[in-house]
């Protein structure tokens, strides 16, 4: 049996110019669950129900590179006290936003973005769908710029696992997959991840950690499907899992740097992005663990890992492995 992952995308076109921080994911979803919550309250709060892994992610608004850019070198140039054109029209920030102190982007009226919501549960993607077919009109508003809802994309993720033995029966994807193989991950933003072990945030793509979180959000959304009720019925604990991928999953390249992100908390988030390439020992890992390695990893494209994943945080992309196609 497959799992499915429920995608939206909210095309937004800014009715006002104004100024937004270069990171936006914590005002997204403010402004969104405050626009279901007026339509829809119930829905809102499970959604957003407390001290619970909550069975969505969102991401930040796009922000075209050379937007961010031109106002990171005026803000750059008015910090050495260097005059630039336009820099003395560009607010001085007030609260903690943006990847740094003071930089704001420049939004003119008219302009076209959008961000994506994945819902990870069938259930709860059938309310949110209802609420927003039965939505008069849909406003947000970020910050002081408000935005309006001018069209919304939906489409359907199926991510195969381990359950579909006759889909993976000699198939080429198996085949790649018995073969030593490296994955490339591309993490868009800031990640961090927590463990029993220190009493601080971990800010390194610790294989262990990474499936720990996607291992943890897999089994909370889809036990009908769990890893656990799977490895039982083989006769292999949770344990097995853990230290095959531990042992056989491993970092042999990348490229990363660290990151704070001031999102209107007092203290701003702190994580790692970049590139970062995983070494798998097929062979060594064996062939139904690989199967669940690639499943695991396919739903941290949508569901984002480690802390504060839903605003946007620990969202990453696969750029290169066996299952998939290069251009």
């Amino acid at each position: 049996m497959a799992i499915y992952v429920y995608q939206f995308r909210f095309n937004l076109k800014s009715l006002e110019e104004g100024y937004l921080p270069e990171f936006t994911g914590h005002l997204v979803r403010g402004a969104f669950m405050e626009m279901l919550k007026r339509h829809d309250p119930q829905v809102s709060s499970y959604l957003h129900r407390d001290n619970l892994r909550r069975p969505y992610s969102l991401s930040p608004l796009y922000m075209p590179k050379k937007l961010v850019l031109r106002q990171r070198r005026r803000q750059l140039k008015k910090d050495e006290g260097m005059s630039a054109e336009g820099s003395e029209d560009v607010p001085k920030d007030e609260g903690l936003s943006g990847y740094g102190r003071g930089v704001r982007v420049a939004i003119p009226s008219g302009f076209s973005t959008f961000f994506t919501l994945n819902l990870l549960m069938h259930g709860v993607a059938r309310e949110v769908t209802h609420s927003l077919l039965e939505m008069p009109s849909g406003q947000l508003l970020l910050e002081d710029v408000p935005f309006v809802i001018h069209s919304i994309d939906y489409s359907r993720r199926e991510i195969r696992t381990p359950y579909e033995e006759s889909e993976w029966a000699g198939g080429n994807e198996l085949t790649a997959l018995l073969l030593p193989f490296t994955v490339d991950l591309k993490f868009k933003f800031p990640t961090q991840f927590s463990s029993r072990e220190v009493p601080y945030p971990v800010v390194l793509p610790m294989v262990p950690l990474l499936f720990g979180n996607l291992v943890s959000l897999y089994e909370d959304f889809y036990p009908e499907n769990s890893l656990s009720g799977w490895l039982e019925g083989r006769g292999y604990e949770m344990e097995d899992f853990f230290s095959g991928v531990k042992r056989w999953v491993y970092v042999v390249a990348h490229r990363i740097s660290t990151k704070q992100v001031y999102w209107g908390k007092e203290v701003p988030f702190t994580g790692f992005l970049g590139w970062v390439r995983l070494k798998v020992e097929s062979e060594r890992l064996g062939v139904d663990f690989i199967k669940w390695v690639y499943t695991l990893l396919e739903l941290g494209v949508y569901s984002h890992v480690g802390k504060n994943r839903t605003v946007g945080f620990g969202k990453y992309e696969i750029e290169r492995a066996p299952w998939v196609e290069r251009e």
